[in-house]
């Protein structure tokens, strides 16, 4: 309407059923906000419900908006959600959202979740050696095309330890030849800088 785009889009795997099913649309919910308290097998439903909420949300800013600013301002609220990878034993979902609520530009998002195809368990961090520190720092080089520790640091925001850098917030994220690691925008790095990311690639098949 005349404040804006709000979309969502959710594909799902064609076999996603029962146990698994449930557990990606829980997730997909808790990634849109979690209030959703319908039944979660209704795809169609809870988007609606996002998107009343979201709308109810740009009405109510648009209302508290200095009347000056009324006329100028227009709301962008995107969320897709898609499997990043499947196989016989796991599938993983990857979110991919933007907004924008007025200001010089908006937010990106990018989050995942690999779920066991059995029972829809998720696959996250407890199944990961927690020394990532070298394969972090190595990735990240990577990513910002640096030589040394110093040169990494200096696109890094907050860490002034190269043997400290925190893991994503984003699990990690299982694909069929590898694994991949995603920060925010501003979690480890300035907005210029994206969503630094890294894949570390296995010598064989993944499976859960």
């Amino acid at each position: 309407d005349s404040l804006g785009e709000r979309s969502i889009l959710i594909t799902l795997p064609k076999k996603a059923d029962g146990m698994l099913k449930n557990a990606m649309m829980e997730y997909i919910s808790e990634t849109l906000g979690g209030r959703y308290a319908g039944n979660l097998n209704d795809v169609k439903a809870l988007m609606q419900f996002y998107l009343d909420e979201k709308d109810q949300d740009f009405h109510d800013n648009y209302t508290e908006m200095d009347s000056l600013l009324r006329p100028q301002m227009e709301y962008i609220s995107d969320m897709k959600v898609a499997p990043l990878a499947e196989t016989d034993t796991y599938v993983t979902l990857g979110c991919t959202g933007f907004e924008y609520w007025g200001g010089a530009h908006g937010s990106n998002l990018f989050l995942g979740q690999t779920f066991r195809k059995s029972d829809g368990r998720r696959i996250g961090w407890e199944v990961i050696d927690q020394n990532l520190t070298d394969i972090l720092r190595a990735g990240l080089k990577q990513y910002f095309e640096c030589q040394t520790d110093e040169e990494l640091l200096s696109n890094l925001i907050d860490i002034d330890n190269i043997h400290m850098i925190p893991h994503p917030q984003c699990p990690p994220l299982f694909k069929e030849d590898g694994i991949m690691f995603v920060y925010q925008n501003y979690e480890i790095a300035p907005y210029a800088a994206g969503q630094p990311s890294l894949m570390v690639k296995l010598l064989r098949r993944l499976t859960a």
